[in-house]
């Protein structure tokens, strides 16, 4: 009888362990990231989960001070995990921890919330060399802290945080009657669109024209309104409206370009180019009216091959490694 009576007492302190343990998983927090609470139900889309203060665009090695809410009505604690693919995460708040090798954090004990909110605060430094974009996720639970259920877990949007384009070979190149603008792109991510601004005075700038992203890493644009030096600079807009700017170009007539002639302006598979020193360092380049570039070649002799192409009007330059020097309409049979 005895014998029965512990065996029953075993088993009953067995059961409420287990059931201890079930109504109060993680409420210390997490060893590694999880993308849900599946032990506390389903998603419910009473809580809120947010990582707010991250960038647009991120700088390499740059920090940032962010932080992820918990949001919900009807709870008055809550717990948090969140992740990054790159860069590392750090903390001076008493209530995170840092795991997984500062690439994800987590709650080590509930929060109680502040105006059905509760605030965990981190920083997230972006790595030393970018050449990726940045993805953030993250889990929050909202609980009453009574351990007999009623949890209101939800996860935030995946966040992706991109670097600047980066603007290379922006020039200005002054001609008889106009001014070629072009410019090269690296990392188009998140990029809705691109403004050429102008200014005569290297300060007050205004918009020129608008040039959207086709993929492509090449671009021009051809002023024939301006007739005196003049500045200019790309701004580059992402999706949600932030901007990012290059360099700033002057207008150049630093080589006299009278000489070099680009010719016949009807082609059929080879254009001809006089007037360049061919043991200079040139490049002959053909772009589309949507000004991406199709075609280039280093000159080193009086004639350019030209690949197959789509028959049409196309822009021929003429370019050093910091001036076009000539620039043609011409059109391919």
């Amino acid at each position: 009888m005895k014998q029965k009576s512990l065996l029953t007492s075993l088993l009953l302190i067995l059961g409420l362990g287990a059931y201890t343990a079930l109504n109060t998983s993680y409420s210390s927090g997490f060893s590694g990231y999880t993308s849900s609470c599946g032990c506390h139900g389903g998603a419910n889309a009473a809580t809120t989960v947010a990582v707010n203060g991250l960038p647009t665009f991120y700088t390499p090695s740059a920090a940032y001070p962010i932080t992820v809410t918990i949001t919900n009505t009807m709870n008055n604690q809550a717990g948090f995990q969140v992740q990054t693919n790159i860069g590392t995460l750090t903390t001076t708040d008493a209530d995170v921890t840092i795991q997984s090798g500062n690439m994800s954090a987590g709650h080590n004990k509930r929060k109680s919330m502040v105006s059905n909110t509760a605030t965990f605060n981190l920083t997230w430094t972006a790595p030393a060399t970018g050449g990726t974009a940045a993805t953030f996720n993250a889990v929050g639970n909202a609980v009453n802290g009574s351990g007999t259920g009623g949890d209101m877990w939800n996860s935030a949007a995946a966040t992706n945080v991109a670097l600047p384009v980066n603007f290379t070979n922006v020039k200005a190149q002054k001609f008889a009657d106009h001014v070629l603008v072009t410019f090269e792109t690296e990392r188009e991510e998140n990029v809705n669109h691109f403004e050429i601004e102008r200014s005569a005075n290297g300060n007050d700038f205004k918009l020129l024209t608008t040039i959207y992203t086709i993929g492509s890493d090449s671009y021009s644009f051809k002023d024939i309104e301006n007739s005196n030096e003049t500045y200019y600079r790309i701004k580059e807009v992402s999706n949600d409206g932030e901007k990012f700017y290059s360099k700033i170009v002057r207008t150049s007539t630093s080589i006299n370009t009278t000489t070099i002639k680009i010719y016949p302006t009807l082609i059929d598979q080879t254009i001809k180019i006089s007037g360049v020193d061919f043991n200079s360092d040139l490049e002959f380049a053909l772009f589309d009216l949507k000004g991406s570039k199709v075609f280039s070649s280093d000159i080193t002799n009086n004639e350019i091959s030209i690949p197959a192409i789509l028959s049409g009007n196309y822009i021929a330059t003429i370019s050093s490694k910091n001036d076009i020097l000539k620039f043609e309409k011409v059109f391919i049979k």
